[in-house]
């Protein structure tokens, strides 16, 4: 900063008048003292003005740096927020595409039903005159899906490694692909329920060797005015000298004869070290209670 000639003008009048009372006259060395002493102070005001302003403009240069870096910086913030914008903006595109590939995949249920449909579709259509009734062939290929498709082997290795066990609804269990006789009972009964067909629960309680007790679910399906066993975890059913498939109380009764599918190969445990596994179906001592646990899903 620079002091005008007018400033410096200014500041010697104001030491003159200060130093000589109005109407009084100093002689000249006086003067020439006074303004020098004016001189000096002027003097000594204007380094530690010019001190100020270096120091003023050393600040700014510094400050001045500083916003550069700062610009800098916030130049490239913006930029990576553009890249990190650009690259979010890409998830969740991909999730948007996973979310409707999910939504449009189908269910296990619905996957179930289709493919009972089109098995009944094909035998009723090119089975070269199958004389079974639209029920029993919607009864026996949903029993075969599901012995395919729930495994109690898997269920076992499930419940002792500590794995996560399928909740009971048909997507869980044909989901997981793993459960025991009330999983594969489940299943069954909502899928021929699906084509319009009944179905109640049948239970067993009886005494496996040893004497230790035990018990088993099956199902009864109702077409044609009757009820029908079959058991979808064993791939058991009955069938009497016409080909007609009895109820359980029937069957008890010695009509009709054991028939296992030989699709059961998912019951590998039970089929590979227990023999004859579905003795107690028939066996008198076995108690039998019919609807105990009626599916209504």
């Amino acid at each position: 900063m620079k002091i005008s000639a007018v400033a410096a003008a200014a500041a010697l009048t104001a030491v003159l008048v200060f130093a000589a009372p109005a109407g009084a006259k100093s002689p000249p060395q006086t003067r020439v003292a006074q303004l020098t002493r004016a001189n000096a102070k002027l003097q000594k005001q204007l380094r530690n003005m010019t001190i100020l302003r270096n120091d003023a403009k050393t600040e700014l240069a510094t400050a001045t740096g500083q916003v550069s870096s700062l610009q800098a910086q916030n130049a490239a913030l913006q930029a990576q927020i553009a890249s990190l914008t650009k690259a979010r903006d890409g998830a969740l595109a991909q999730v948007a595409a996973l979310q409707a590939q999910i939504a449009a995949t189908p269910k296990p249920f619905a996957v179930a039903v289709e493919q009972v449909r089109r098995e009944v579709a094909y035998a009723e259509q090119y089975g070269g005159g199958v004389p079974y009734a639209h029920g029993r062939l919607v009864a026996q290929a949903a029993m075969d899906y599901v012995v395919e498709h729930v495994s109690p082997t898997v269920y076992g290795y499930l419940e002792i490694f500590g794995g996560q066990l399928p909740a009971s609804t048909p997507d869980a269990v044909l989901g997981s692909q793993a459960g025991v006789c009330g999983a594969s009972a489940l299943a069954f009964a909502a899928i021929v329920k699906r084509f319009g067909l009944g179905a109640r629960s049948v239970q067993f309680y009886y005494d496996d060797p040893g004497n230790i007790p035990d018990n088993h679910i099956a199902v009864e399906v109702s077409y044609d005015g009757s009820w029908h066993f079959f058991d979808p975890t064993f791939g058991v059913f009955f069938t009497d000298a016409p080909g007609n498939v009895p109820s359980i109380t029937d069957a008890r009764a010695g009509v009709g004869t054991r028939q296992k599918d030989e699709l059961s190969f998912t019951n590998l445990v039970q089929n590979t070290f227990y023999g004859d596994d579905t003795w107690f179906m028939t066996d008198p001592a076995t108690v039998v209670e019919i609807d105990k646990q009626p599916f209504t899903g």
